[in-house]
């Protein structure tokens, strides 16, 4: 375990490359909090010394990082949970909508049971405060946003030559992120597209990205699967492509929408919940399209293909969303329980 000498400790579960644990350690690192790192699944025999009786203790859930299903995530959690003796401040992320279909009433349940464990939720959007009220989740919450950042200062391109434009979705493969929703547009551009897929299939979705390769080359367009990206090397990447674009319908924060912003992109963004409230705080970091409209996607894509210049961000990041506001609202909660980095 790693101290900076205050008495919250975050307790990170899972892999670097996972976003929510990228996320964690940001807010930790910001915050000067203690790092517990527990990157193969809750091993709670192993907390390490100061982490069990730390003031606070800051866990960041999401049930795929906490087991192979909602149920085994949700007892695992709670035995980590049991194991501490402080206040228990609970990140959610990945909120399940209790509206949906397939596993959710499952989500909805892990969640609950979760939930009851945490003196304090903290969720990215007002649109997530509203799904937990949703899902019979009354505890304490507070919105703090996924931070933007670090912030790049960038300008689009002189000129662009006659070259085939690069259309780029970051994040997992995993069914209905978007991808074929955008190949299929892009093969209605009047211009030659190459569609990049900027990441890896999540567990067990190799398939997916086999599909997407065999829809691409039956529209005759290009697809190209990137594999995971270092960090080092991902902000270039988001620069190298003409037309970033979100096309997640799920109406969660998104870590790879704030990572476009971050890189000085201005992605195009499936309207839903939470892109709509992006867009009120801060009209000039995305520009939205109406999924739900035939031929939206198809019309965002042919725009930015023909003028690329427009998807390069040119408003200001408010303070909220960068990494200082969002660790000053981490803090002023760890300071409500007694827990000052």
């Amino acid at each position: 375990m790693t101290r900076a000498g205050g008495a919250a400790v975050s307790v990170i579960m899972g892999p670097d490359e996972h976003g929510v644990v990228e996320h964690a350690l940001a807010v930790a690192a910001a915050t000067r909090s203690g790092v517990h790192r527990l990157p193969d699944g809750p091993t709670v025999p192993f907390l390490a010394g100061g982490v069990a009786d730390a003031a606070v203790a800051h866990l960041h859930y999401t049930d795929r990082l906490y087991g192979p299903n909602s149920e085994c995530a949700a007892d695992g959690f709670c035995e980590l949970a049991s194991r501490l003796t402080g206040r228990i401040v609970v990140s959610l992320h990945d909120v399940p909508d209790p509206d949906s279909s397939g596993h959710s009433a499952r989500r909805v349940a892990a969640y609950r049971r979760v939930s009851e464990r945490a003196d304090l939720l903290i969720v990215a959007s007002t649109t997530e405060q509203e799904r937990l009220r949703r899902c019979g989740i009354d505890g304490d919450s507070r919105v703090v946003p996924l931070p933007i950042g670090p912030i790049a200062r960038c300008r689009p391109p002189d000129r662009l030559d006659g070259r085939a434009r690069v259309v780029g979705v970051l994040g997992f493969i995993y069914p209905g992120k978007g991808h074929a929703e955008v190949i299929a547009a892009a093969a209605r551009a009047q211009r030659e597209v190459t569609v990049w897929a900027i990441g890896r299939p999540s567990d067990g979705h190799d398939d997916v990205a086999a599909a997407l390769e065999r829809q691409a080359a039956t529209l005759a367009r290009h697809f190209v699967v990137t594999g995971f990206v270092d960090a080092a090397e991902l902000a270039d990447l988001l620069r190298t492509v003409d037309v970033p674009v979100v096309p997640t319908r799920r109406p969660s924060a998104s870590a790879s929408l704030n990572r476009w912003i971050a890189a000085g992109r201005r992605p195009l963004v499936a309207a839903n919940p939470y892109s709509c409230e992006l867009a009120a705080a801060a009209p000039d970091l995305i520009t939205l399209y109406e999924a739900e409209r035939s031929g939206s996607l198809d019309d965002a894509i042919a725009t930015a293909v023909d003028d690329p210049a427009w998807t390069w961000r040119a408003g200001e990041v408010p303070d909220k969303y960068t990494i200082a506001g969002v660790a000053r609202a981490h803090l002023r909660v760890y300071e409500q329980f007694g827990g000052r980095s």
